[in-house]
């Protein structure tokens, strides 16, 4: 299950603002960095810091036209980066979690939420952030990448 009308909603965030930033915890850092490759790929740069501090001023540094991708597939970010969500929020910038656990706090202050799947199948969650990062990937293409050829 993945609902293509936050998908493309997210896509298109990520597509018109200048400022792309991922916030992340160990595996997910794995799945941003292949997005964050596919999306050079189509001229689109964003950020991916795995250390928390590098995160923590990548959060300080947003504004109002920035996005925020937090990606957490059991929902720890919460508890991990609690300093650099406080940023973010300050910021204003547009965000996008992706998670498998829909039922955190953070997805009811977030712009966009990916759900990864029913949380019962938590054991699959890195396999299903994986394949999801990569058909937002082909998505973003499909949408986006005609701008590339006519330039």
């Amino acid at each position: 299950y993945l609902d293509w009308n936050e998908i493309d909603a997210s896509l298109k965030l990520i597509h018109d603002s200048n400022h792309v930033a991922f916030f992340v915890t160990q595996f997910s850092h794995s799945a941003a960095l292949h997005f964050q490759t596919d999306l050079m790929m189509l001229d689109k740069f964003s950020i991916a810091y795995m250390d928390a501090e590098q995160q923590l001023e990548c959060a300080k540094s947003l504004n109002s036209d920035s996005v925020a991708i937090i990606i957490s597939v059991n929902g720890n970010y919460l508890d991990t980066g609690s300093k650099a969500l406080h940023y973010i929020k300050k910021s204003g910038a547009k965000t996008i979690l992706i998670t498998q656990n829909r039922n955190i706090p953070l997805s009811n202050e977030v712009d966009h939420v990916i759900e990864l799947g029913h949380r019962s199948g938590m054991r699959y969650g890195k396999h299903t952030l994986l394949t999801t990062v990569e058909m937002m990937s082909c998505r973003y293409f499909a949408l986006y990448s005609h701008e590339n050829m006519t330039n």
